[in-house]
């Protein structure tokens, strides 16, 4: 969204540009701004409703041929095409948003526009500073610098490091203004360090110092657009292909889960789940599991109670078809091998189990972790007691 708010405004400003001689007409006629204004903004919001409506109709036959395009190499059951009406209303409502912004764009340059400066407006270049080697280090720093900024911490969560990724962000796209900039004065750069090799092509440093120089926003634009395409892509690929390579993977697609006091899921509402939601079943494995209170100790001495989803030897062996051996009084600790970090956070010999339903503590002592990867879905999970 960022991307195309980006997109929007520059080409709101050739918008402007294409109309800025009328608008100068109309000004030195005499007509007052606010009337210019008016005529103005009548002419782009019907512009803009129409390519907004264009955008909106087109966009479900375009997602179709993409999903089409993606399921011709990566397909499974799970991979229907549907389109959500919340997805169209944040498109109408993201529409709307981008309207207000250029909206207030275009009225704050008639505002202030200068007649004079809009007939010859045409004939200017974008300005640009010198050449400075520092200015060169400092954008082939950010660049970098921010995008790191950006990935870390947003993993790290909370609204101070929210606030700081995409202060880090903004600092990778200043780099990539600053380099632009720079590329328009590789030349002077050049010229200080070794002037032979400058003189030996000056045409070019000249010539890139002019096209750079006459058209630094139009670049700029395109180089955030392309980064942005090329980021959204892979995250939109990545995410998929983590999912295709799930549904491969892992035993079982899905995993249903009920407690006593709501009766037995049988195998018949199973089927008829499965056949209401156009999938397939080709194995049924059921398995009881008792959620406790498990007092853990980590390494750093500190101590919580959480919920473990604890269940029999038996249980495990046929659902995984392995064969473990775990002696009476004791219990060991399943993790996916994925997942290393699990494997020494815990430490003591033992741990304190609570039975919500007995009102129960029994200490077992803890066995040798056993590493699987794929045992259950990867979405399963319990949330509570």
């Amino acid at each position: 969204m960022l991307g195309i708010i980006v997109f929007l405004v520059y080409a709101d400003t050739l918008f402007l540009k294409y109309k800025s001689r009328e608008i100068g007409v109309f000004l030195s006629l005499g007509i007052d701004r606010r009337s210019v204004q008016k005529i103005i903004t009548k002419e782009f919001t019907v512009l803009f409703q129409l390519a907004a409506l264009l955008g909106l109709f087109l966009s479900v036959p375009l997602a179709y041929l993409c999903w089409s395009l993606l399921n011709v190499f990566l397909r499974t059951q799970e991979t229907a095409f549907t389109i959500g009406w919340m997805g169209l209303a944040v498109s109408l409502v993201f529409a709307i948003v981008s309207w207000l912004i250029l909206r207030t764009v275009n009225r704050k340059y008639i505002q202030t526009v200068d007649i004079l400066k809009i007939l010859k407006s045409s004939d200017e270049n974008e300005k640009a500073k010198d050449g400075s080697t520092f200015r060169l280090f400092m954008g082939c720093m950010f660049v970098p610098t921010g995008i790191v900024a950006f990935f870390t911490l947003q993993n790290i969560g909370g609204v101070l490091c929210t606030f700081l990724a995409f202060i880090g962000l903004a600092l990778a796209v200043w780099g990539v203004y600053l380099l632009i900039i720079q590329l328009a004065s590789i030349g002077d750069i050049l010229k200080r360090f070794r002037a032979q090799a400058y003189y030996k092509n000056i045409v070019f440093y000249n010539l890139l110092k002019q096209k750079i120089r006459q058209y630094t926003r139009s670049i700029f634009v395109a180089t955030l657009l392309i980064i942005f395409t090329i980021f959204g892509i892979g995250f939109i690929a990545a995410g998929f292909i983590d999912g295709y390579n799930v549904a491969l993977n892992e035993p079982y697609d899905y995993t249903i889960c009920t407690t006593a006091d709501k009766g037995e899921m049988t195998e018949e509402r199973i089927y008829r789940i499965a056949e209401d939601s156009n999938a397939e079943i080709t194995e049924i494995v059921r398995i009881d599991s008792l959620l406790l209170g498990v007092e853990s100790t980590y390494k750093d001495g500190s101590t919580d109670w959480s919920s473990r989803v604890v269940i029999s030897q038996s249980n495990f062996n046929h659902i995984s078809g392995q064969n473990i051996v775990v002696p009476e009084g004791s219990y060991t600790l399943y993790y996916d091998s994925s997942m290393q970090y699990k494997k020494n956070a815990f430490c003591g010999d033992n741990s304190l189990f609570y039975n919500p339903t007995t009102q129960d503590e029994t200490y077992l002592i803890k066995m040798s972790r056993y590493a699987l990867i794929g045992f259950l879905t990867h979405a399963h999970s319990f949330r509570r007691f």
